[in-house]
């Protein structure tokens, strides 16, 4: 097996060889310790990379020599997919006045996922779109030193009278083989004067 890098660098890295006679995992790899080979019941060789990390993002490539035509290979890509934490939300603790500008009514952070996850706000249950008008949400994503993504998101409202009994949250979206999946956070209330 041999590694190809990514982002269109040819160069390749061996990881495993076996022949009729010997077989081992190179040394001095990413992967030494993180690999092994082993035959399902169909003798296809299977390639197991454990304690998956981040730049474990690669092409992998099954390479065959030797034979009369020369050489053959397979190829399959890993994506590396971290889900998010809970969502976090924290309300602002000051009483609200009822106002025609946009006011600062929440944040929420979703934190430590790959790729970067999205957030929904939510009023008394009912998805909250960025209208810029009544309406505004703001988005702020690192970039951390560990590849992983935070995400953070404040809700901006034209303050309502009715807004004193509204419950908020955040949902967390992100994605995974084949769905979407979602997390939601704790309610808070506001306090309108």
């Amino acid at each position: 097996y041999v590694l190809q890098r990514p982002l269109g660098n040819t160069s390749r890295t061996r990881i495993f060889y076996t022949d009729n006679n010997i077989t081992w995992v190179d040394l001095n790899t990413t992967y030494s310790n993180r690999i092994s080979v082993s035959a399902d019941r169909q003798g296809t060789n299977v390639l197991t990379v454990n304690d998956i990390q981040l730049s474990d993002q690669h092409d992998f490539i099954c390479q065959i020599n030797g034979l009369a035509a020369g050489h053959i290979e397979g190829r399959t890509r890993l994506s590396v997919l971290a889900p998010p934490e809970v969502p976090t939300i924290e309300a602002v603790q000051t009483p609200l006045s009822v106002s025609e500008t946009l006011t600062k009514v929440a944040s929420c952070e979703a934190r430590h996922s790959f790729p970067k996850s999205n957030i929904t706000w939510y009023r008394n249950n009912k998805p909250l779109y960025s209208n810029k008008i009544d309406i505004n949400v703001l988005i702020l994503v690192t970039l951390e030193s560990s590849g992983l993504y935070s995400v953070q998101s404040t809700l901006e409202l034209k303050v309502k009278k009715e807004d004193k009994d509204a419950v908020f949250s955040c949902e967390v979206s992100f994605f995974t083989p084949g769905e979407i999946r979602r997390f939601t956070s704790s309610s808070v209330n506001i306090t309108v004067h």
